[in-house]
């Protein structure tokens, strides 16, 4: 995660997730940063997202995504 977090320094983004899939939050961070996400859909098929964030990086958002 380091090398991500690097890559992204100075980057900062906004989030508004309320009751969000996984599919809705990568697709959503994909689009801001360019980045692909893969995943493993069956491990994340219960995960609901509800974060609202403005002017942080990408590390810290799914820090606090997947902090639950």
């Amino acid at each position: 995660m380091s090398l991500l977090a690097n890559a992204q320094q100075g980057r900062l983004l906004d989030v508004d997730y309320k009751q969000a899939n996984i599919a809705q939050v990568v697709s959503d961070l994909g689009s801001k940063t360019g980045y692909r996400f893969y995943y493993d859909p069956v491990q994340f098929d219960s995960l609901r997202v509800t974060l609202t964030i403005s002017q942080k990086s990408l590390e810290f958002i799914l820090d606090q995504a997947f902090a639950h």
